[in-house]
């Protein structure tokens, strides 16, 4: 978030965590000074602490044991990031729109494809930022920062989405390994647009 905005947040941080999970849930709220997703996550990375980061968007549900069951992947020392299954959330009462409907079959297609690539040869053609655990030598490395946040396309214009495929390609570049999370008790929910509007993020997604 941007400097602006900071105090706003931090009350209303303060005031949810208190009434959901008690006073003694501990959130930090960072800010940078102009808006940009990468150089956003940047400053969360560069003030992590720990040797297991996890990124995870604001629209995704977590099932109680995923933290275990993406942790347990690490104990191979190869590993530098493990990615999830995925399904759509929707309402069990609700009849799927169109939108919903889509994005709920692309999701559980790419669950198919991605466990199998990653059982059969170890392949990952993207760890995907909604919920996704790296080991924090990686990120937290001086040449990652810079190669992150200074990313041009066509060496002219920087690029500001595409943060998982850029760093799914930074650890291949790496040497390091990656791995999908198969376990149901891992797979987390993501809430999908309702709308036309997942047509413009399929393209975006197709562009990164």
């Amino acid at each position: 978030m941007i400097d602006s905005k900071l105090q706003e947040m931090q009350s209303i941080v303060t005031k949810t965590f208190k009434d959901v999970a008690g006073s003694s849930t501990k959130v930090m709220v960072l800010s940078i000074p102009l808006a940009g997703k990468r150089r956003q996550m940047a400053r969360g990375i560069q003030r992590a602490s720990g040797s297991i980061l996890v990124l995870a968007d604001d629209d995704v549900l977590w099932p109680p044991m995923l933290l275990p069951y993406l942790l347990a992947c690490f104990e191979v020392p190869e590993v530098g990031g493990v990615g999830t299954r995925q399904h759509a959330h929707v309402h069990p009462d609700a009849a799927l729109s169109l939108w919903q409907y889509l994005a709920a079959r692309r999701l559980e297609k790419r669950n198919i494809s991605i466990s199998a690539s990653n059982y059969i040869d170890g392949g990952v053609t993207c760890l995907s930022g909604r919920t996704v655990a790296y080991r924090a030598e990686i990120l937290t490395d001086e040449a990652f920062i810079s190669a992150f946040t200074h990313d041009y396309w066509r060496g002219r214009y920087l690029l500001d989405s595409g943060d998982d495929t850029f760093i799914t390609r930074w650890l291949y570049s790496k040497g390091w390994t990656m791995k999908i999370q198969t376990e149901p008790n891992a797979e987390i929910s993501t809430i999908v647009v309702d709308s036309p509007k997942y047509l413009q993020q399929l393209i975006r997604w197709a562009r990164n």
